[in-house]
C-alpha cells in the first residue's frame, strides 16, 4: 500500500500492485492532511493534520481509532517504531512526542531542541530515536527511558532530513550547505560529506540493503549515491610517505604507530590525530623489526644479529639490551597488558620474554617448534597462536606455559595468524593464497576467503567482528563474515607491510607508498536525474 496526504483531498491509499484507489480518508474540509505514515504491521494509518492534531485510522475497519492533540498549531511529522509500540511526532515546540499505541497516550517528550526540529527517525532496531534540527545537531535518544545519549555537531549546517542505514551503524543526513553527510553512530564522528547538489537538499533515503542513498534537492535534481566496490583513503601519514622506512609498527592498543626511517630515526605517530608524537635516534642500517608497547611508551628494536633493544620515548634513551637469539630476528610482538614481549627468530625459536623492574626484560619461555610465520596474541593476552610443521596453528596459554590446542588447516605452508578483537574467530592464512577463519570455541573451520595470488598476507578484523579485511600484497579486500562476501577494495594501497582495524569502520593500511587511513562504506554518486515538475526558479542554486 502506498498512502498520500493533501489539503483538499485528505488521506489516499492506493494498491501498488495495480496503482488502483482502495480508500479515501477524508477529514474534515477544513482540517487538511499534511503528512501520513503506516504502523510497521499495517495495522493502522497516522494521518498529520493541519489543526495540529494526530489522526490514527485502523485500515482493517476503516475507523478512526484515536486523535492526538499536539501543542503547538503546526502541521506535525510522524513515525512508528520497527515494533508498532511507539509514534514519534514533533512540531513548533522542538520537542519530539513518544505516544503509546496500545493505550494512545503521551509517555514523553524528548527534548526540546533550540530551534525546531526538521526530522524524526526510529533505528532499524528500535533502541535509538534521532532527531534533526535547525540548531545545527542531531540527537540520539533513547526512546525507552528518554535518555539523551549523543549530539551531532555541526556548526556549518543546519539539518533537515535524516535516515539509518539499515544495519543501524551510520547516521545519513540532509545539510543546509547542499551536502549529505554521513555520521558515525558508534564514535559520534562525521564520515564525510557528499557533495553533488547545486541547492538545498531537503530528503534523503537509503535503501533496504544499505548500498545506495537517494536525495532531493531544490537544483531540480534527485541524486543516486552508491556504495563504492572499493574504499578510498582517508587520511595519510605524510611524514612517513617521504622517506623509506626500514620497519614499522602499530602498538597493541592500536592508538600508537612507529617507523623507522633511514636517517636513523624511529617516528612515533597517533593514529587519532596522524600527529608526529616523538622520535627515537635509533641505528637504523641493521635493523630487522620493530615493536611498539601498549600506549607507545616503549619501543623494541630487534637487529640482524639477534639483539633485542629497548628504548624510552619519553627520555629518547636506550635502557635496555639483551642477546635475544643468535641470529636475525623474525617477529617481535607486545602482550595487550604490556608485561610481556614475543619474539622469533629465522631459525624457528619462538621466546617469551616477561619485564623486570619496567624495562629489563628475562626470558620465561623458549619454543623451539620451527616457527616460521607470523605469531599473533588474543585480545586479553591469555592465548599465542603461531604456526609451525607446516599447516598446524598451535594455541599456546600464555598463564599456564603449556599448549592448549593445535588448528590444522588444509594442506598450506603457515605464514600466520590473527584474533579478531573478541576473540571469537582466529584467522590463519599461508601460501596457497586462501584465509581460513574458526571458531576458536569449536575450533572448526567456518569460512574460507579466497584472496588474489600475490605476496605476503596481512588480516586485520574490525573491532565489531564483523567484517575481516585481507591482503595478498595487491589491493586489500574487505569481506563480511556473516554472508563470506566481498564487500569492498582498498583502491590504491599497494603493496602492503601491515593492516589493521581501529575501529568498526575504519581501516590502517602500511605500505611501501605510506601509510593511510581508509573509512568504510563510502558513497560517490552514479546518476542525477531532473525533476520534471520542479519549477524553474528551484533549480537555481541560492
Amino acid at each position: 500500500m502506498l498512502a498520500g496526504a493533501g489539503e483538499n483531498v485528505g488521506t489516499v491509499i492506493w494498491n501498488v500492485s495495480n496503482w488502483k484507489v482502495v480508500e479515501k480518508l477524508q477529514p474534515s474540509p477544513e482540517v487538511g492532511a499534511a503528512c501520513v505514515a503506516f504502523s510497521p504491521d499495517g495495522k493502522w494509518l497516522a494521518v498529520g493534520q493541519r489543526d495540529h492534531r494526530i489522526a490514527v485510522w485502523d485500515l482493517a475497519t476503516k475507523t478512526q481509532t484515536a486523535d492526538l492533540e499536539m501543542s503547538m498549531p503546526t502541521a506535525p511529522k510522524i513515525t512508528f517504531s520497527p515494533d508498532g509500540k511507539l509514534l514519534a511526532s514533533f512540531s513548533q515546540d522542538n520537542a519530539v512526542k513518544l505516544w503509546d499505541t496500545q493505550s494512545w497516550q503521551l509517555r514523553r517528550s524528548l527534548g526540546p531542541h533550540r530551534r525546531s526540529i526538521k526530522a524524526v527517525e526510529f533505528s532499524p532496531d528500535g533502541r535509538l530515536l534521532a532527531s534533526a534540527s535547525t540548531d545545527r545537531t542531531v540527537k540520539l535518544w533513547n526512546p525507552i527511558t528518554g535518555e539523551e545519549i549523543a549530539t551531532f555537531t555541526d556548526e556549518e549546517s543546519q539539518h533537515s532530513a535524516l535516515a539509518f542505514t539499515p544495519d543501524g551503524k551510520t547516521i545519513v543526513t540532509v545539510s543546509g550547505d547542499r551536502g549529505i553527510v554521513l555520521w558515525d553512530v558508534a564514535t559520534r564522528r562525521k564520515i564525510r560529506t557528499l557533495k553533488g547538489h547545486e541547492s538545498t537538499a531537503f530528503e534523503v533515503s537509503v535503501s533496504s540493503d544499505g548500498r545506495f542513498i537517494a536525495s532531493a534537492s531544490q537544483d531540480g535534481t534527485v541524486r543516486l549515491w552508491s556504495a563504492q566496490n572499493h574504499l578510498e583513503p582517508d587520511r595519510e601519514f605524510l611524514p612517513v610517505n617521504r622517506e623509506p622506512s626500514y620497519s614499522r609498527a602499530f602498538s597493541p592498543d592500536r592508538n600508537s604507530f612507529a617507523a623507522g626511517t633511514t636517517n636513523n630515526l624511529v617516528r612515533r605517530f597517533d593514529t587519532a590525530t596522524l600527529q608526529e608524537t616523538g622520535t627515537l635516534p635509533v641505528k637504523t642500517d641493521d635493523l630487522s623489526r620493530i615493536a611498539l608497547s601498549p600506549g607507545g611508551l616503549l619501543l623494541a628494536v630487534g637487529r640482524s644479529n639477534g639483539v633485542v633493544e629497548l628504548w624510552d620515548f619519553a627520555n629518547r634513551l636506550q635502557v635496555s639490551k639483551v642477546v635475544a637469539h643468535d641470529v636475525r630476528l623474525g617477529r617481535m610482538l607486545f602482550s595487550p597488558d604490556g608485561k610481556k614481549l614475543i619474539t622469533t627468530a629465522v631459525d624457528g625459536d619462538l621466546k617469551i620474554w616477561a619485564f623486570a623492574n619496567g624495562t629489563q626484560i628475562r626470558p620465561t619461555t623458549t619454543l623451539r617448534e620451527e616457527v616460521f610465520g607470523r605469531p599473533a596474541l588474543s585480545s586479553d593476552g591469555a592465548l599465542l597462536a603461531f604456526p609451525f610443521e607446516g599447516n598446524k596453528v598451535k594455541l599456546w596459554n600464555l598463564a599456564l606455559g603449556s599448549e592448549e590446542a593445535t588448528v590444522e588447516a588444509p594442506a598450506m605452508d603457515g605464514l600466520g595468524a590473527s584474533f579478531s578483537d573478541d576473540n571469537k574467530w582466529l584467522a590463519i592464512w599461508g601460501w596457497d593464497y586462501e584465509v581460513y577463519v574458526y571458531d576458536l570455541r569449536t575450533r572448526q573451520r567456518t569460512t574460507t576467503l579466497k584472496a588474489r595470488r600475490g605476496g605476503n598476507v596481512s588480516i586485520a578484523f574490525s573491532a565489531d567482528s564483523m567484517r575481516v579485511a585481507t591482503s595478498n600484497g595487491d589491493e586489500p579486500k574487505l569481506w563480511d563474515l556473516v554472508t563470506h562476501q566481498e564487500l569492498f577494495d582498498f583502491k590504491g594501497a599497494g603493496v602492503l607491510v601491515q593492516l589493521l582495524s581501529i575501529d568498526d569502520n575504519t581501516f590502517v593500511t602500511s605500505s611501501f607508498e605510506g601509510v593511510r587511513l581508509w573509512r568504510a562504506p563510502a558513497f560517490a554518486e552514479i546518476e542525477a536525474r531532473e525533476r520534471d515538475h520542479a519549477p524553474a526558479e528551484s533549480r537555481r542554486s541560492p
